[in-house]
């Protein structure tokens, strides 16, 4: 595993600390680890590039797109939730 340091305002730290004190988390160490993997687990999207994307709408029909989204996206939020998110709602 690689070190990574990063800054927290102090509410963001007071979470951390109180996750920790309550037993949920071993260390921030571990509870900021297991947050920043959840979140990147919940959002693939993130991760698909321009060209993918340009790749898939020229080369996919609407219902192949259809189920590759449904895969892609098949996580622990729904659509709405996720385009809640987007919207910053």
């Amino acid at each position: 595993m690689e070190i990574v340091n990063i800054r927290l305002n102090e509410d963001a730290k007071k979470k951390i600390d109180s996750l920790v004190s309550k037993g949920i988390f071993a260390s921030r160490s571990e509870a900021l680890r297991r947050i920043v993997e959840d979140h990147l687990d919940e959002h693939p999207e993130l991760f698909i590039g321009k060209e993918l994307e340009e790749m898939m709408l020229e080369n996919l029909s609407e219902n192949e797109l259809l189920e590759l989204c449904s895969t892609l996206f098949s996580g622990r939020k729904t659509a709405a939730e996720l385009i809640r998110e987007g919207r910053g709602m």
